[in-house]
């Protein structure tokens, strides 16, 4: 039998004509591309994130972010902190913290952590999970802060894989990549945003913008 003979097979080419293929939209490419200075895609992000209710602060140094984190720790509360190993960061919360750090997430009611990469476009914080942000850090309290400096925002998704791409390099790409956009949320039942769901009710991102 031909491609064509049948007549059920003739009915399915017919409607599969090239003018019903130009009905179909663009494919979606994950093309690089920044078109904007780092001011504003720091300012992006930063709408976009206040558009999904987290908060961006900005700490023109680093030393600025440690009243940031005091401001933040004592407006939510917290009373049991975990923070990311990264002596750096660490460094910053000791400063901001005077009480024992905690290393078990799952007490925590507040985390610290770093970023691999901020993306502008949507908002979204990008963590590889590891010695920079433990996966239950990023999940389980009800305040997760995010500490990261202004180079590391891009513009788009396809701009943060080739980023995380190239910095894995030889070694290859993180077995857990995380993204984050805007607080945990829900709107399954009934379609009403819940804020919190499943995760931390309040989204804080530091920006230093030198150092």
């Amino acid at each position: 039998m031909s491609s064509c003979s049948h007549p059920v097979l003739r009915r399915l080419a017919a409607q599969h004509s090239p003018a019903w293929a130009e009905e179909l939209p663009e494919p979606f490419v994950l093309r690089p591309d920044s078109p904007l200075s780092l001011a504003q895609l720091a300012d992006l992000f930063a709408r976009r994130l206040s558009e999904l209710r987290g908060e961006a602060h900005y700490a023109p140094e680093v030393d600025d972010a440690v009243p940031i984190l005091t401001h933040l720790v004592q407006r939510h509360g917290l009373t049991r902190v975990t923070c990311a190993d990264v002596p750096w960061l660490t460094s910053l919360v000791h400063r901001a913290w005077w009480d024992p750090l905690t290393h078990d997430v799952r007490q925590a009611d507040g985390s610290v952590t770093t970023a691999h990469v901020l993306i502008a476009d949507t908002g979204t914080v990008v963590v590889a999970a590891g010695p920079m942000a433990h996966r239950g850090a990023t999940a389980l309290p009800r305040v997760h802060i995010v500490v990261a400096h202004r180079e590391q925002i891009v513009y788009s998704l396809g701009d943060a894989l080739t980023r995380i791409i190239d910095v894995a390099g030889n070694d290859g790409l993180p077995s857990d990549i995380l993204f984050i956009t805007g607080p945990s949320r829900t709107s399954d039942i009934e379609k009403t945003l819940v804020i919190p769901a499943q995760g931390p009710a309040a989204l804080h991102v530091i920006l230093i913008e030198n150092g």
